[in-house]
Parts: structure tokens; C-alpha cells; sequence
């Protein structure tokens, strides 16, 4: 059985003052909806642990799996690999 994935990238908004999720896909909407509603609902995730200076990479399987996959910083383009990754993604609830 394959795995649908659905790329979700997450980036803080300022002039709407809101983190914004954006996809590849057609059913943008959809996908938007649902990748927040798994985050808050199936995971220990609260918007407030992301930091605003960076930009985030997740992998969406199947509309109820979420995966980092990437952290970037929006000040100078370095972005977080290996334990650092890790250690993001449990902080902001994801393991």
C-alpha cells in the first residue's frame, strides 16, 4: 500500500500576524485545513513553539501524519540537519 504525501511548507505571516501553510498540491484548501487540524488534534503541537524566524518543511502522509523535514532560517538561510532537526521537531510536539 503507497503512502500519499503532500508537501506543507509553514512560514510566519507578519503582515497578517499568522503562520501560514502553503502546498503544492490542488486541494491547497483542504490540505491546509486538515494539516492544521492533525497538528493541534493528533499531536502535542501549539503554534506558539514555532520561532518566527525560521521556516518549516513538513511532510503530510496521508492526511494524518506529519513529519519535519526541514527548518530554515529566515536571517540567514542556515538550516537546522541531523540533531538539531530532531531535537526541533520534539520540541515543538511532533515525537
Amino acid at each position: 500500500m503507497m503512502m500519499m504525501k503532500t508537501l506543507i511548507k509553514v512560514y510566519w505571516d507578519d503582515v497578517k500576524d499568522v503562520w501560514f501553510a502553503t502546498s503544492t498540491e490542488d486541494k491547497l484548501d483542504i490540505n491546509n485545513e486538515l494539516f492544521w487540524f492533525t497538528l493541534t488534534n493528533n499531536y502535542s503541537f501549539n503554534d506558539c513553539l514555532l520561532n518566527k524566524d525560521f521556516r518549516y518543511t513538513f511532510d503530510f502522509y496521508d492526511n494524518k501524519e506529519i513529519i519535519l523535514t526541514s527548518a530554515i532560517s529566515t536571517k540567514n538561510e542556515v538550516e537546522l540537519t541531523g540533531l538539531h532537526l530532531h531535537m526541533t521537531s520534539v520540541s515543538i510536539g511532533l515525537k
